[in-house]
């Protein structure tokens, strides 16, 4: 039962993530609270109200990161190196987006987000 669960969390997890932003998005943008949007404060609530979504973004960075750069298969001419490098660029992705469009709320909280992708 552990595989089923390995399996279904790194698409059920962004997938209800979107669509629990998605049906709040409205009340979020608007600032008319709603249960759903109550509920998903832990989301949204860092960032700029335009940036809501960012956690999603979040979300989906690490999952790569962390276990889809695996099929990137080093049996079809990848190396290692190969993945290493596609994290790589995904990383300094990024870091642009971050630096560019500055989503935290607190200057101090894009500072240390910054940072953090400039240490990965």
């Amino acid at each position: 039962i552990s595989w089923i669960f390995l399996v279904l969390w790194p698409i059920a997890a962004p997938l209800t993530y979107t669509a629990a932003l998605v049906h709040s998005s409205q009340a979020i943008q608007q600032h008319r609270p709603t249960y759903l949007s109550t509920a998903t404060k832990f989301l949204w609530s860092g960032y700029k109200e335009q940036f809501f979504w960012w956690e999603l973004l979040e979300m989906v960075r690490k999952l790569v990161l962390t276990s889809y750069v695996v099929f990137v298969d080093i049996e079809e001419g990848y190396t290692k190196l190969g993945r290493l490098f596609f994290g790589l660029l995904l990383t300094i992705g990024f870091l642009v987006l971050t630096v560019s469009a500055q989503p935290h709320k607190h200057l101090s909280d894009n500072a240390i987000a910054t940072c953090a992708h400039l240490l990965l």
